[in-house]
C-alpha cells in the first residue's frame, strides 16, 4: 500500500502537479493533515482495498479518498482545487507501482461536497469540505491456485 500513495504523492509533487501544489500552497498530505494545518490543503487515504481475481489474472481494487478544505466563505476556491485534482488524477496512468503490480488505471468514482465545522486553536470555523473518491485498479501477479 505504501508504494500507491507514494506514487500519488509523487505525481502530484511532479511536473503534473505544479498548478495542483501551487493552488493548495504544497499542503497535501497522507491520510491526515497536521494539527492548525493551513488552509486551504488536501489529505488522501485508502478506504478499501478489494482483491480481484479470475482464472488467469489477480487484481487489486483500491478506493481513495481525497478531501479539500478551503476556510472562505464561498466554495469556489474548493471547486478550483477540485478541477485540478481531477485534471491530475482522473484517468490518468501512475505507471508501474512496483516491481510485480502494474497499474491499469484511476477513475473518479464520486464527489460529495460538504460544510463542514472544524475546531482551530481561534475557535469553531467553517470549511468547505470537498471529498473526491477515485478507484485505482492494477494487476499483481498471478499465484496458480492451490
Amino acid at each position: 500500500m505504501r508504494a500507491l500513495t507514494t506514487a500519488l504523492y509523487d505525481r502530484a509533487a511532479g511536473a503534473a502537479g505544479v498548478a495542483f501544489m501551487a493552488k493548495i500552497g504544497n499542503r497535501f498530505y497522507d491520510t491526515e493533515a497536521p494539527q492548525g494545518a493551513t488552509f486551504p490543503y488536501c489529505n488522501y487515504l485508502v478506504v478499501t482495498n478489494t482483491p480481484e481475481w479470475t482464472w488467469s489474472e489477480d487484481f487489486e481494487d483500491v478506493l481513495i479518498q481525497f478531501s479539500i478544505f478551503s476556510r472562505l466563505s464561498s466554495s469556489g476556491e474548493a471547486k478550483d482545487i477540485y478541477t485540478l485534482l481531477d485534471a491530475l488524477y482522473h484517468k490518468k496512468s501512475l505507471g508501474a507501482i512496483i516491481a510485480g503490480k502494474q497499474f491499469i488505471w484511476m477513475w473518479r468514482n464520486t464527489l460529495t461536497t460538504m460544510r463542514d465545522e472544524i475546531t482551530t486553536k481561534a475557535g469553531t470555523v467553517g470549511v468547505w469540505h470537498f471529498a473526491v473518491d477515485y478507484n485505482v485498479f492494477y494487476e499483481v501477479t498471478f499465484v496458480v491456485p492451490v
